[in-house]
């Protein structure tokens, strides 16, 4: 979602029971639209509506002050700080390495994104979840995660062949994929 449709959204456009999430107010047709939940998001908003106060049909989500809508530039710092803190207290006890703070809603939809074609989802669904007019954009995404994913293959391929170079991260004439004929991969990260 678009942190102005997340100030939005009411309890009455969550339907836990079915898991699925009404944008009832977008900037585009498009953006009006009804998003599949995640089971995980299903407990977290379960938990969420559970804990609070005002969890009527007509009250939001994540109210502002005195029950009303949010700011969206509060929603967003309040909202999104807290979500990410929390998330790095859990990912520090775990021994991941943290979210940068610098993280916006914006990147969070190309996060979904990029997750969704890792996941195998179709294109389409994905623009109607992210709410997009065209697919140009999503597809643009899932281009840059498929040239990821074929140089990372392609690497994958020349260690498990026992490519000794390849194993120390080495290219060159003897080394690689590019030994048996293969492409050279993209280098899009070091070995």
């Amino acid at each position: 979602m678009r942190a102005s449709q997340l100030t939005h959204l009411r309890w009455r456009d969550v339907k836990l029971a079915s898991g699925k999430l009404l944008v009832q107010e977008s900037k585009t047709d498009a953006g009006v639209r009804e998003i599949d939940l995640a089971p995980e998001l299903i407990h977290e908003l379960r938990d969420h509506k559970a804990r609070r106060q005002w969890n009527s049909p007509s009250d939001f989500v994540f109210p502002g002050k005195h029950r009303r809508r949010p700011r969206e530039r509060c929603a967003v710092g309040r909202l999104l700080k807290r979500a990410i803190e929390r998330a790095n207290e859990l990912l520090e006890k775990d021994g991941w390495d943290p979210i940068n703070s610098a993280v916006t809603f914006h990147s969070l939809r190309r996060t979904y994104a990029s997750l969704m074609v890792e996941a195998g989802a179709d294109p389409a669904y994905t623009m109607k979840q992210m709410g997009h007019r065209k697919a140009a954009f999503t597809l643009e995404i899932y281009s840059d995660v498929t040239t990821r994913r074929e140089g990372a293959n392609a690497r994958l391929g020349a260690l498990l062949g026992g490519d000794e170079k390849a194993q120390k991260g080495a290219d060159g004439p003897n080394g690689g994929s590019e030994a048996r004929g293969a492409p050279e991969p993209p280098k899009l990260y070091p070995a």
